[in-house]
């Protein structure tokens, strides 16, 4: 999908390796892309938001968008999570 400035937009884009992360009401999740990451920032985010936190809302956001990798925004998200405590598994794409 294009919006009118000739961005591409995907909202299906899935990273090649999950991220397992533990929300806000202690479940675990898996995200598996830049929209589900954006939504995990959104809702679930467990603790309170400091700069690895906007810098990973910012590539997730990009990413969608088409102007960020979305492997470069996986590598944001799980920062953000490690920095925040919440990081429950990934493997080093």
């Amino acid at each position: 999908m294009s919006d009118e400035a000739g961005t591409h937009t995907n909202y299906e884009t899935q990273w090649t390796i999950p991220v397992t992360a533990e929300a806000k009401n202690t479940s675990i999740i898996t995200v598996t892309g830049p929209t589900e990451a954006y939504e995990f920032l959104m809702s679930s985010w467990p603790s309170p938001h400091g700069a690895a936190y906007s810098k990973a809302k910012r590539a997730v956001m990009g990413a969608i968008a088409g102007k960020v990798d979305h492997e470069d925004a996986r590598s944001a998200f799980v920062s953000a999570c490690l920095a925040a405590g919440c990081l429950v598994g990934h493997e080093s794409s």
